[in-house]
């Protein structure tokens, strides 16, 4: 069943539609997809409009909501895709980070449009910015932050 998963996600990346890489404002809407809250709250001080999506290694129970800012194992389908409904989102001023060593969250990197992919972990291979290295999750939110202030069209 893993070797199912991972074929199609791979597919899936493979079909990424390509950023927009449109102009961005200082403060762009950001989906973080994150391994735990401690990361969450890191980006939080620097981004007012923040989306954390994680992963939980258990399976959901029934008493517990649908909430699509935690994915568990079993809102996946066997083909990687969240069976959950998922807030739409808007392509214009809209990034997404990667902090988070898994994968499980792939489907949301490849499934839609955004104005950059940020990667800060070296996961993704099409990412338009890795912040890559030995720093702090701290250090390189700062980096980033120079950077989209560089590149900010207001």
């Amino acid at each position: 069943m893993r070797f199912i998963r991972d074929y199609y996600r791979q597919r899936g990346l493979r079909s990424t539609e390509t950023s927009t890489k449109g102009p961005l404002t200082s403060q762009p809407f950001v989906t973080l997809l994150c391994d735990n809250d401690a990361q969450f709250e890191v980006l939080k001080g620097s981004f007012s409009k923040l989306q954390g999506v994680y992963t939980k290694n258990e399976i959901r129970l029934k008493e517990n909501a649908v909430n699509s800012a935690v994915m568990y194992t079993n809102d996946f389908s066997w083909k990687g895709v969240p069976i959950v409904p998922l807030p739409e989102v808007s392509v214009v001023n809209h990034i997404i980070i990667n902090t988070s060593i898994n994968v499980d969250l792939a489907w949301y990197w490849y499934a839609r449009s955004y104005e950059f992919r940020i990667d800060m972990m070296g996961v993704y291979e099409d990412a338009d910015l890795s912040i890559v290295g030995t720093n702090t999750l701290p250090e390189k939110i700062e980096t980033l932050r120079s950077y989209l202030n560089k590149i900010s069209h207001e």
